[in-house]
């Protein structure tokens, strides 16, 4: 609840910046499939949410942010990856998944997107590679996939510190992001769709 309710709350701040009443909407179904594993006579539920705010992107709000650190931060996290196939707004929003990062002057929040990545990836863990957690996000024209070697995040700290997806092998912002899972698209859309997919087996839901 804390999660989801901290989401809606982005979308009605960041999309509509000044009056922070932007519009938004949330959906989401559970489909329950049957294992295709042969050992297996159990089953799977999987769990599909979407949500969708019309408005700013993520790539203009963190852009026009007030605070210097994060804009200098930016700036050259952009510079660095100039030859990278992603575009600038792609880039940008590559780095405002990170922990820390956040476009309010006073400096709260910015955590937000890695809490969903790190409930999903609780939530759906399993062995199962065709049942891995999932989030895609698109914003604008940029579109951010946390599947596959990139599902979840990383602390460099060693414990405590701030979480971090760099879309890359090398773990770490200094290297620009997978083509294959940080892209640009053909077209745009006008405001940030967010995406998680989850499946918990039949031994998590009788608690087993």
């Amino acid at each position: 609840n804390k999660i989801v309710t901290e989401i809606l709350d982005n979308a009605e701040r960041h999309s509509h910046m000044g009056e922070q009443k932007g519009i938004w909407y949330v959906a989401g179904f559970m489909a329950r499939q049957e294992s295709t594993i042969p050992s297996d006579s159990g089953f799977w539920h999987d769990c599909h949410i979407s949500f969708i705010n019309l408005g700013d992107t993520v790539a203009q709000t963190v852009k026009r942010t007030q605070r210097v650190e994060i804009r200098n931060d930016l700036e050259n996290y952009i510079d660095r990856h100039s030859k990278a196939p992603q575009t600038s707004d792609t880039l940008a929003t590559v780095y405002a998944m990170q922990d820390g990062v956040s476009s309010l002057p006073e400096g709260a929040g910015g955590r937000g997107m890695m809490e969903m990545v790190e409930m999903s990836n609780q939530l759906g863990r399993t062995h199962d590679p065709g049942h891995q957690p999932a989030i895609t996000v698109i914003s604008g024209r940029s579109c951010i996939q946390f599947s596959g070697p990139y599902k979840g995040w990383y602390d460099l700290s060693g414990g405590g510190g701030n979480r971090v997806q760099s879309f890359n092998v090398h773990k770490s912002l200094d290297f620009p992001p997978d083509p294959d899972y940080v892209f640009d698209l053909d077209h745009a859309y006008p405001g940030t769709i967010v995406t998680l997919r989850f499946s918990l087996d039949h031994e998590a839901l009788t608690g087993k």
